[in-house]
């Protein structure tokens, strides 16, 4: 093969390696184009009230709307008509300061519940191991499997134990990605205030 020939295609392959492409979601609509932009019109119906620090909202598998109380450690299955709830589970052994941010924090439906019944939760434990006094907690990642004749779960597995915990800025949210990997977000843990 021509060396010239050679050298060009590899330039062309490191050209493409540092190719920026724009994207123009984050240019703010001008004040002309937001009036003309289409609104939709809804209504607004209050169906629950009276929750303990709630954290995660999914829609679920089952067309029920699932909640998680941070403070209590609760996973609530909501009727979106009638507003009717149920606690389907409570998380054993949550850790939830009144003051702090942390408690039952992220919720995750596997994406093929139906053949595959687990939920994963993030929360906030005791850690066993800490000698810090002000961080003696931990973040856990945990799957359950849904009991559909009991309607509760059980068979926890702790999918990872020991990441950083505190009061303070957790986040701990889970989602899971179209490539069926668990995606988990975390905060800065009050560490840069």
């Amino acid at each position: 093969m021509n060396k010239h020939l050679l050298a060009k295609i590899t330039l062309l392959g490191a050209a493409q390696l540092f190719t920026f492409h724009t994207a123009f979601a984050d240019i703010p609509l001008t004040p002309a184009q937001f009036a003309k932009a289409k609104t939709e019109n809804f209504d607004k119906k209050v169906i629950l009230s009276n929750l303990n620090k709630p954290h995660a909202l999914l829609w679920g598998p089952d067309n029920q709307i699932w909640l998680t109380e941070r403070a209590t450690g609760k996973i609530l299955r909501v009727n979106p008509e009638s507003g009717s709830a149920k606690t389907v589970f409570q998380v054993p052994e949550i850790v939830s300061d009144a003051d702090g941010q942390n408690g039952l924090l992220g919720f995750a439906f596997h994406p093929d519940f139906k053949h595959n019944p687990y939920i994963y939760i993030s929360g906030t434990f005791k850690n066993p191991k800490s000698t810090d006094k002000e961080l003696p907690n931990q973040t856990i990642i945990r799957r359950y499997t849904y009991n559909k004749t009991t309607d509760t779960f059980e068979k926890p597995i702790d999918l990872i134990a020991g990441l950083p915990s505190s009061k303070d800025h957790q986040s701990g949210r889970l989602v899971i990605g179209p490539d069926q990997k668990i995606y988990y977000t975390i905060g800065d843990q009050g560490r840069n205030q």
